[in-house]
């Protein structure tokens, strides 16, 4: 919003808040307090019908951004504990194989695992670390195990690992899709509080051109704006532009 000039004699400035909640806990203040007035003394309208409106609308989309931030928890959450759980099966997989095929280990690769030939001799085999490589491996074990008919390892049983990948695979998509969404939310809430608060910054003008003779007057904490000394460049403008909040 523009600035406007102000009273050059203005002590006090206005110190915005950066916060959504910040802003949206000004606006309760701003609300609450004009609401008290006696209606002769209260700003006329559209102020505070368009406030509480913006309010309502910062609200909702704060809580959406709050329950799409706690879906993303716990896809998050749930993603991680699936994937912990496909690592242990694995490696109890691999200390079943490594036992049965010590004389050939090469014969692993089939399952998925990465072998390696030695410096001093023989092959070496590593679990993988990363998330991506670890799902790779979960996805050519159960496909190679799949074909093997009678001879699959009992333990752990195919159809646990089976269904493992599927519910990491459904929650590696749904993570996706939280991570979106919660972008979108918070978007949302943003651009809500930032309207909310540039009606704020605009009815603080409001107030000081009508009832104090353009002054940012120390009545004005009443509506909830936090009042600061004015530097004396600031008194030329007691009401600037507000930081832009968090997005």
């Amino acid at each position: 919003m523009a600035t406007i000039p102000v009273n050059r004699q203005s002590a006090f400035k206005i110190r915005w808040p950066n916060t959504d909640e910040g802003i949206i806990a000004q606006a309760e203040t701003w609300i609450t307090y004009e609401s008290s007035r006696n209606a002769a003394d209260q700003l006329k309208d559209p102020w505070l019908t368009l406030i509480q409106a913006q309010q309502d609308a910062a609200k909702t989309a704060r809580t959406l951004a709050q329950a799409g931030e706690a879906a993303r928890t716990e896809a998050s959450d749930a993603y991680r504990h699936k994937l912990d759980t496909a690592r242990s099966l694995l490696q109890r997989a691999l200390a079943f194989l490594k036992f049965k095929h010590a004389d050939s280990l090469a014969q692993l690769e089939h399952w998925g695992w990465d072998v390696r030939q030695a410096k001093r001799g023989g092959y070496t085999v590593k679990m993988p670390t990363k998330d991506t490589e670890v799902i790779r491996l979960l996805e050519i074990y159960v496909t190679y195990e799949a074909t093997r008919g009678a001879a699959q390892i009992a333990d752990p049983p195919l159809a646990t690992l089976q269904a493992l990948l599927v519910d990491i695979q459904d929650l590696a998509s749904n993570r996706g899709s939280s991570r979106a969404q919660r972008t979108t939310n918070v978007f949302v809430r943003g651009s809500a509080a930032y309207k909310l608060q540039d009606l704020l910054q605009g009815v603080s003008y409001a107030l000081c051109l009508l009832k104090y003779n353009g002054e940012v007057h120390p009545d004005l904490a009443n509506w909830g704006y936090l009042l600061v000394a004015a530097t004396p460049k600031e008194e030329e403008n007691g009401i600037g532009d507000p930081p832009s909040p968090e997005g």
